[in-house]
């Protein structure tokens, strides 16, 4: 083999290892309001708008505060 496929390959080898643990550090699962309120690590909530309560965006402070509902019918404030 050529010394230019090899290095070729190593380099594609490594590229590869980089993308795959990226992605696995990356992911994080998704669970509802309870499971997210106990762990500490980085989750995302399945939940939709509840559009019937009242939604803010404060201006000065760059913040959109609104209420959502997960999977289990847990109702949540959520200040964005």
């Amino acid at each position: 083999m050529k010394t230019s496929s090899i290095i070729a390959l190593v380099v594609i080898a490594l590229f590869a290892v980089f993308m795959i643990s990226n992605f696995l550090v990356s992911t994080s699962a998704y669970v509802d309001f309870a499971y997210a309120k106990k762990t500490q690590s980085e989750v995302h909530v399945v939940a939709k708008w509840v559009r019937r309560d009242e939604s803010v965006y404060d201006k000065s402070r760059d913040q959109f505060s609104f209420y959502l509902q997960d999977s289990l019918n847990n109702i949540a404030h959520v200040i964005y």
